[in-house]
């Protein structure tokens, strides 16, 4: 693995979401581009329809 950003390839699968308010650099706009193939493609969480912000449902369990 060496020098692979996790956070690419989780984001990539699909597995992880971007969260704007932490993404403001040039790797931001890398994982949101990613993000938009892995919704376009219903790759990991985006198989959902409607799959649910985890801050939001982290807020919903409290």
């Amino acid at each position: 693995m060496g020098n692979e950003n996790l956070n690419a390839m989780m984001v990539e699968d699909g597995y992880a979401w971007v969260y704007d308010q932490y993404a403001k650099d040039k790797q931001g706009d890398e994982l949101r581009k990613l993000e938009t193939v892995a919704r376009e493609n219903h790759k990991g969480l985006w198989i959902d329809a409607n799959p649910e912000n985890p801050a939001d449902f982290r807020r919903s369990q409290k």
